[in-house]
């Protein structure tokens, strides 16, 4: 109102200027959510390959590259290095660096988001050590709530280890008919890196 420019919703992906099939990073892919130690696939070769390397950098636009992997001989859509991401959580880049016999390098960057955080869960109801009639309540309503920084994928119920229901959008709740006797209820929660 005030004629003021309002700040931009989006933001720019860090993009090689011409995508090459022999300068590529297959997997993951962009935007993935990963977690732990990651296998970095691709290919590096071409005319007049020298070598290659993989770098890491914190952010989407990294002012600092870790190289986490390097190789004198081409390879074809196949592991080019391993990242242990172990510690390390949010927003980084992977950028593989062709090297030219001429000193010219060719890249490839993708961003992924490292999460290395387990999701919490909580079952509040039933409660430990409840007790149920069976002529008086037929079947509960299980409940569980989750949190996750990035976000949960699914959350699954398990009575006396066999699974009995799974969710992937809130409200975390699943109907059980009861049955007599002593019963083990344990829920797990899966974020979008898949930690559990």
């Amino acid at each position: 109102a005030a004629g003021l420019s309002i700040p931009p919703k989006e933001y720019d992906i860090i993009q090689s200027s011409l995508a090459n099939p022999e300068v590529a990073i297959t997997s993951p892919v962009m935007f993935s959510y990963v977690r732990g130690r990651i296998a970095i696939r691709g290919t590096a070769g071409g005319e007049d390959f020298a070598s290659y390397r993989v770098e890491i950098g914190a952010g989407l636009n990294p002012t600092a590259w870790l190289q986490i992997g390097s190789g004198s001989t081409p390879l074809t859509n196949t592991i080019l290095a391993e990242w242990d991401s172990e510690g390390q959580e949010g927003l980084y880049a992977i950028r593989l660096l062709v090297l030219r016999s001429e000193q010219r390098f060719e890249t490839a960057t993708i961003q992924v988001s490292v999460d290395n955080t387990l999701p919490v869960v909580i079952i509040p109801y039933p409660q430990q050590d409840a007790v149920f009639k069976l002529e008086e309540d037929q079947a509960i309503t299980l409940q569980a709530t989750a949190e996750d920084a990035i976000g949960i994928s699914r959350v699954e119920w398990w009575i006396d280890n066999t699974r009995v229901g799974a969710r992937e959008r809130p409200p975390f709740v699943q109907t059980w008919p009861l049955s007599k006797g002593t019963h083990l209820l344990f829920v797990r929660a899966f974020d979008l890196a898949g930690n559990m």
